[in-house]
C-alpha cells in the first residue's frame, strides 16, 4: 500500500502463477472446488425458503420484502464464486453483491415499518389481541430514519458506477490509499453511508420493537446484521492488508490468491450457514393460511411477479428525496410504497380507507376499536 499523497498507482498485483500443491492442483483450483458446492448448497437452501413463502403468499407487503432478503446469501455466494474463478475480472464483480446488500437493507427497514404500522393479530390459547399501529409521535423520527436508510442504496449505486468507471479508466487503483485515486474515496464514503443506514434501522427497531415482538424482529435483525458485519470487516481487512509482491516461500500461494481468492472463498463458505439461519429468522410458517387472518393465498406466479416488481422500491426512494427536500410530513396510505394496492396488505386500503381494528377478548366480545393513523 502506498501513502495518502502519492500520485502514481503502485504496480498491479503480480499475476505470476503458483505451483501445484502436494495434492496436484493449485491453491486457486482448490478454493474453487470447495466454494462451488458451497454456492450450490446456499442457492438450494435459499430457493427452498423462497418457494415456501411464495406458496404461502398471504401477506404480500411483508413477504415481498422477506423473499428479497432471503436470496441475499445466494446473491453473495454466486458473485463471490465468479470473483473467485475470474481473478482478472474480480474487481469488476466484487462491488455487485454489495450493491444488492444496500437494497436488501432498505427492504429490511420497510419490513420493520410494516410490522410497526399494521396491527398484528396474535392467537394464543383462544385469546385474540391486536397491537396498535405505529405511534403518531414517532412519525417524524420515522421520516428521518427513512432518509437515513434510503440514502444508502442511492449512494451505493453511484459508488458502484464510479467503481466500474474508474476501474475501466485506470483511476481506481485498489492497491493504493492515496487520495489521488478513486479507491480510498469510494471505500470511505461507502462505509460511512452503510453505518448511517444501519444505525437508523437499529434505532427504529429499538423504538418500535414492542409493536413487532410477534414477528421476532431481533432474530431477523441479527441474522442480517451478521452478514453486513462480516462482509464489512472482511472487506476492511483485505482492502488494507499488505499483499506480497511475489509467491510464498514454497511458491504455492500467489499474491492474487490472498487478495482475491481468500475473501471470495470465505464468503462462499459463510453464506451456507446464513442460508440455513434464515430458515429460523425468516420462516414461512406464520404465513400459512390457517395460522393468520383468512386472507386468500396468491397464485405462485402472481406472487413471484410481485416480488420481482421493483416499483415499490423506486417509489420509496422517490419518497426519500421528497422527505429530504421538504423536511415536512407527507401524507400517504402507507410506508411500503404499495399499501394502496391489493398487495398492500388490507383490502380496505385499496379504496383509500384506513381500516379499523378491534381488540377482542378470549370469548370474542368486542371491547374497543381504533383506526390506523394517517401519515
Amino acid at each position: 500500500m502506498g501513502s495518502f499523497t502519492e500520485r502514481s498507482c503502485p504496480k498491479p498485483i503480480s499475476r505470476v502463477p503458483a505451483k501445484d500443491l502436494s495434492i496436484g492442483i493449485t491453491l486457486h483450483e482448490l478454493l474453487i472446488y470447495i466454494a462451488a458446492p458451497c454456492t450450490v448448497i446456499t442457492g438450494f437452501f435459499s430457493l427452498v425458503l423462497v418457494f415456501k413463502h411464495l406458496c404461502r403468499y398471504t401477506k404480500p407487503t411483508e413477504q415481498r420484502q422477506i423473499v428479497r432478503l432471503i436470496i441475499t446469501p445466494a446473491i453473495f455466494a454466486v458473485f463471490s464464486l465468479l470473483a473467485l474463478i475470474f481473478y482478472d475480472e474480480n474487481e469488476y464483480i466484487t462491488p455487485l453483491p454489495d450493491l444488492y446488500e444496500a437494497f436488501a437493507l432498505a427492504c429490511l427497514f420497510i419490513l420493520f415499518t410494516h410490522y410497526a404500522q399494521e396491527p398484528t393479530t396474535i392467537h394464543h390459547n383462544g385469546n385474540v389481541a391486536t397491537t396498535k399501529n405505529l405511534d403518531s409521535g414517532h412519525v417524524e423520527g420515522l421520516q428521518k430514519a427513512w432518509v437515513a436508510v434510503f440514502q444508502y442504496p442511492v449512494v451505493k449505486t453511484i459508488l458502484t458506477i464510479a467503481t466500474e468507471a474508474s476501474l475501466a479508466t485506470g483511476k481506481y487503483c485498489a492497491s493504493s490509499r492515496s487520495v489521488h485515486f478513486a479507491h480510498i474515496w469510494i471505500v470511505v464514503i461507502g462505509d460511512i453511508s452503510l453505518v448511517v443506514c444501519f444505525l437508523a434501522i437499529l434505532e427504529f427497531y429499538k423504538t418500535q420493537k414492542a409493536h413487532m415482538t410477534v414477528h421476532k424482529p431481533l432474530l431477523k435483525l441479527l441474522s442480517f446484521k451478521l452478514i453486513v458485519f462480516i462482509i464489512f470487516v472482511q472487506n476492511l481487512v483485505f482492502n488494507f492488508i499488505s499483499i506480497p509482491d511475489g509467491l510464498s516461500a514454497d511458491d504455492t500461494v500467489a499474491p492474487r490468491d490472498i487478495k482475491y481468492g481468500l475473501p471470495a472463498f470465505l464468503v462462499c463458505v459463510e453464506m451456507v450457514f446464513f442460508s440455513l439461519f434464515f430458515f429460523f429468522s425468516f420462516g414461512s410458517r406464520i404465513y400459512h393460511p390457517s395460522k393468520r387472518h383468512p386472507e386468500p393465498r396468491e397464485h405462485f406466479l402472481v406472487a413471484l411477479f410481485h416480488v420481482l416488481n421493483p416499483a415499490d422500491v423506486i417509489r420509496d426512494i422517490a419518497k426519500m428525496f421528497s422527505m429530504a427536500l421538504s423536511g415536512q410530513k407527507k401524507s400517504s396510505g402507507g410506508f411500503g410504497g404499495s399499501s394502496s394496492s391489493r398487495h398492500g396488505g388490507h383490502r380496505s386500503s385499496r379504496h383509500g380507507h384506513h381500516p379499523r381494528y378491534e381488540h377482542r377478548s378470549g370469548h370474542g366480545h368486542r371491547m374497543r376499536q381504533y383506526e390506523a393513523p394517517r401519515y
